[in-house]
């Protein structure tokens, strides 16, 4: 399908993220950029472009005018993952497991303009169960032409892959 907006109109020419940190294999399914603190106050709120091919099959297989809500949704965990990752010092020796996951979209989030992704971590839901599982938190938002256009929220575990193996041959809950 050929598309009729350009990559770089929508992504200002952003760099995508080392798709390790975003667990995809394939650097065409990265659809975030690098990611950066908003200041360096040590603060838990972070931010970087949507960064996408018009033609990825799964988002774009017929035509649509819009950028889709599941997009937005693999971004903000995309970001997520990353973060946790980063800034959060959560190793590559990790599961990640979805707790829980929530999206309000206010409008529609066009195809023509840049997008700016904000994760927002609660610091004060960070914490540790009894299991060896870190418990994260957060809220990001899609932001374009200065307008929040989707609020994404999103609760994960990052659990030892040595602890998940043992959770599962025992058919314990992981949540």
């Amino acid at each position: 399908m050929e598309s009729i907006f350009s990559l770089a109109a929508v992504t200002g020419n952003a760099p995508k993220i080392d798709e390790k940190y975003v667990h995809k294999a394939e650097r065409e399914n990265v659809v975030i950029s690098d990611i950066r603190r908003v200041d360096d106050s040590g603060n838990n709120v972070f931010e970087c472009r949507l960064v996408f091919d018009h033609n990825l099959p799964f988002f774009f297989e017929h035509y649509i005018d819009h950028v889709p809500g599941l997009l937005l949704i693999e971004a903000a965990r995309q970001m997520k993952t990353a973060v946790s990752h980063i800034y959060y010092g959560i190793g590559f020796d990790h599961s990640f497991i979805l707790c829980s996951n929530g999206a309000v979209f206010k409008d529609f989030v066009e195809l023509d303009s840049p997008v700016t992704l904000r994760l927002v971590m609660d610091e004060s839901g960070i914490s540790m169960d009894g299991r060896g599982r870190k418990i994260f938190y957060c809220k990001v938002f899609a932001i374009q032409d200065n307008v929040i256009k989707a609020e994404l929220e999103s609760r994960w575990r990052c659990v030892h892959k040595r602890i998940m193996n043992k959770m599962r041959s025992r058919k314990m809950s992981v949540v």
